[in-house]
């Protein structure tokens, strides 16, 4: 749900309210008041970050998978070698 941003007439109140967009019956949070004012929302300012990485995009999902590769290499020799007994 969205943040609205309102101002209660009465008491002067500045307050954010997360509802739906056709709610109706708003009231001041402060004084119950229905005689409020919808601000302008704020602007969202998205900025990119950038920074100068050396490594390759994806670089450290091929690591993972190069280290879980080393770890079943590791548990099929162990495996590979035990030796079972009759019961």
């Amino acid at each position: 749900m969205p943040l609205y941003n309102y101002t209660c007439s009465d008491c002067g109140e500045v307050f954010d309210l997360r509802h739906p967009y056709a709610e109706k019956n708003i009231q001041c949070v402060v004084c119950k008041s229905e005689n409020i004012k919808k601000n302008l929302s704020k602007v969202l300012r998205v900025t990119k970050k950038c920074y100068n990485n050396k490594e390759k995009v994806g670089s450290k999902v091929v690591e993972a998978i190069e280290d879980g590769r080393e770890e079943l290499k590791k548990y099929k020799n162990i495996q590979k070698n035990k030796v079972y007994g009759k019961k």
